[in-house]
C-alpha cells in the first residue's frame, strides 16, 4: 500500500489535517486488516498506538454545518459516498484558509474527485 510514501510526506509537511471522520476510518482499517489476517494480532496493536499517538499531532476539521454544505454539494459534482464528499469538503476548507496541501487517498472516485478539484494527489496516478 501507500503508507510509506504518506509517511514520508507527513514528515516533511509543516502542518498534517484531516477530517474527524478519519478518526474510526484508520482505526476500522487496522481492525480490519487484523480480523482478516492481512496484519498480525500483534502489529496492529501496535499500528493502533502509533496513530493514536500521530493523531494529537494532526490538525482535526471538525464537520460543522458549513462542511456538511459543502460535503453535500460535493456529492453532486462527483460520484463520492458521504465519508468521501467529508473527506473532500474538508480538504478543500482548509486549503480555502490559505494552506498549500497534497490530498492522500487509494479510493479511486476520491482520488478522481480531488484531482478534479486541483489538488495535488498522492500517488500521483489514481488507484
Amino acid at each position: 500500500m501507500g503508507s510509506d510514501l504518506v509517511r514520508d510526506r507527513l514528515r516533511d509537511a509543516h502542518v498534517s489535517a484531516t477530517s474527524r471522520l478519519a478518526f474510526p476510518e484508520c482505526q476500522a482499517g487496522i481492525a480490519r486488516a487484523v480480523r482478516e489476517g492481512r496484519v498480525p494480532v500483534r502489529a496492529g496493536q501496535q499500528l493502533t498506538r502509533a496513530f493514536d499517538r500521530r493523531w494529537d499531532e494532526i490538525l482535526v476539521l471538525e464537520l460543522d454545518v458549513d462542511l456538511m454544505k459543502a460535503a453535500g454539494s460535493l456529492s453532486w459534482r462527483h460520484p463520492l459516498r458521504g465519508g468521501d464528499a467529508i473527506h473532500l469538503a474538508s480538504a478543500i476548507t482548509f486549503r480555502a484558509g490559505g494552506h498549500d496541501l497534497a490530498f492522500a487517498c487509494w479510493d479511486r472516485r476520491l482520488w478522481e474527485a480531488a484531482a478534479a478539484e486541483g489538488f495535488v494527489m498522492i500517488p500521483a496516478e489514481a488507484p
